[in-house]
């Protein structure tokens, strides 16, 4: 599906930009790798409810993270 694959392709270049954006800073790399591991041994370990909360604390992070960014630009 044309469209489909155009929506994923618009997707990435958005997330590839908010990286660029919001990555610049060692502190947030650091916070980031933080909530993708704890996200990814959630997973490993079969853990639903608590990949979820991990993946919720991370979209958190990183909705805080580019308020703060786009505040300060």
């Amino acid at each position: 599906n044309s469209r489909l694959v155009r929506a994923i392709q618009l997707y990435a270049d958005h997330v590839r930009y908010l990286r660029a954006f919001t990555l610049d800073e060692a502190a947030v790399r650091a916070l980031v790798l933080k909530g993708l591991k704890r996200l990814a041994l959630a997973l490993a370990a079969g853990d639903g409810e608590a990949a979820a909360e991990a993946m919720r604390a991370h979209l958190d992070n990183a909705k805080r993270i580019l308020l703060d960014k786009t505040r300060r630009a």
